[in-house]
């Protein structure tokens, strides 16, 4: 089982390969947890849902599910234009979200997978 400072040193090597460098990769964990909270604390969070924040031309998607998975990836082109597309998909459709990742942006995996008590001790965490 990996350490929360792994976890972390893992986000940020990704971030800062992707050309990610004023959002980090405490901002990323405070994000996910937020939305964590509020869509646990509306309907308990059974089902899987997603969300993704752009900043400086980079995404980065949580998968919220069995397993928490998290995937970076660069915006070519127009951010706005991103954004908008996936605005509509974040927190409902998680297949269809995760779908065009895959065909559109070739990304058939994510970049870091955390197991439950990983995405547990993540999520709780403020260091």
């Amino acid at each position: 089982m990996r350490t929360i400072d792994e976890i972390q040193a893992r986000l940020a090597s990704l971030l800062s390969a992707a050309g990610c460098l004023r959002y980090t990769a405490d901002e990323l964990r405070a994000d996910a947890r937020e939305c964590w909270v509020a869509i646990t604390s509306e309907d308990g969070g059974d089902e899987p849902f997603c969300n993704f924040v752009v900043d400086e031309f980079v995404a980065m998607f949580t998968f919220y599910g069995p397993t928490t998975e998290i995937y970076i990836l660069q915006v070519y082109g127009d951010e706005r234009a991103f954004i908008d597309h996936f605005e509509p998909l974040a927190m409902t459709d998680v297949a269809e979200a995760r779908s065009i990742l895959t065909e559109r942006f070739e990304k058939d995996a994510p970049d870091v997978v955390l197991n439950a008590d990983e995405s547990k001790r993540w999520l709780a965490s403020d260091d």
